[in-house]
């Protein structure tokens, strides 16, 4: 098996391999990938994108891409036909030069298989799950009662969207998945991310929600809603500010998303949710969702022994 730079790989030959997983997404997670994969590929064309095609006698069985930021090497998708292309993926990516100028290395991935656990494992990651629910919605034309609590999206609550990230997750194991460092321009450029680029779908401000502390048009608790598909919505954040919890706001903000989403017409909603995080499960549990999938994060520093 050798391992080859997909720069160097004819782009018809990178179309099949995102074909290839758009169609294990769409069909595993209601997730069409496509806008994503055009904004990869467009990286991976620039040079900036990194990443390795394995072959087994000219036949490829898996393949790799990862970029470098803030010294961070991040992975962003690890796919293969057996454990043994996942190890030696990341055997590519742990020797690439990428990695020797990498003070940390992440991933967050959709596994397919559980060759994709052990071969992190092998590596020295530390492993978190991501639970993927999903809900089923009924469409319909009447808006559900109006809470005066809870207001839509506008292009001014930006800031007030990042300070509640940053202080909703400070001190939260995992929470490097979105922001390495915790800081507040890391969080900013996270919540960017989310409102500019396909990563977590197609953000759609009118299916986002805002609920303000009394006495304040600040936001106090925000609701991220993309599309992930023509008739699937996506939470791609929801957070609480420490001060305002216990208040069933929570509660509030998804029973107001999932009217919206009927009301544009959706027909699926899913969120990820950290697997250890009990009270969230449980709220979004008993509104409905229901496990479909399981994503992984995985986080290491760099240069620690590798196991032979």
């Amino acid at each position: 098996m050798i391992c080859t730079d997909w720069r160097d790989a004819l782009p018809e030959e990178v179309a099949r391999l995102y074909a290839q997983e758009r169609a294990r997404w769409i069909a595993d997670l209601a997730w069409d990938p496509a806008e994503l994969f055009e904004t990869v590929e467009q990286g991976r064309i620039a040079g900036h994108v990194a990443g390795w095609i394995a072959c087994d006698r000219e036949r490829v069985t898996g393949w790799t891409f990862y970029i470098l930021h803030d010294n961070v090497l991040q992975i962003g998708a690890l796919v293969g036909e057996r454990p043994s292309v996942i190890r030696r993926l990341l055997d590519a990516v742990l020797a690439s030069p990428e990695a020797v100028v990498a003070r940390s290395l992440s991933c967050f991935v959709y596994p397919n298989g559980r060759g994709t656990v052990s071969a992190l494992e092998r590596q020295r990651f530390s492993l978190r799950e991501s639970l993927y629910l999903t809900r089923d919605i009924v469409p319909t034309a009447d808006p559900a009662p109006p809470n005066a609590r809870v207001r839509g999206w506008t292009s001014g609550d930006f800031a007030g969207a990042v300070r509640v990230l940053s202080a909703a997750y400070h001190g939260v194991p995992g929470a490097e998945c979105f922001a390495a460092d915790h800081s507040r321009e890391q969080w900013a450029r996270y919540t960017w991310q989310i409102l500019r680029t396909p990563g977590c779908g197609r953000f759609d401000a009118s299916l986002s929600r805002v609920v303000c502390a009394p006495g304040s048009e600040t936001p106090g608790a925000v609701a991220l809603v993309t599309w992930i598909a023509p008739t699937a919505a996506h939470v791609a954040q929801i957070a609480v500010a420490p001060e305002l919890r216990r208040q069933g706001i929570g509660r509030v903000l998804m029973e107001s998303v999932v009217d919206g989403c009927a009301r544009a017409g959706a027909t699926t909603l899913t969120l990820m949710v950290d697997g250890a995080n009990a009270p969230a499960i449980g709220l979004y549990e008993r509104l409905g969702f229901a496990r479909r999938a399981g994503m992984l994060y995985g986080q290491r520093a760099a240069r620690s022994r590798v196991a032979a």
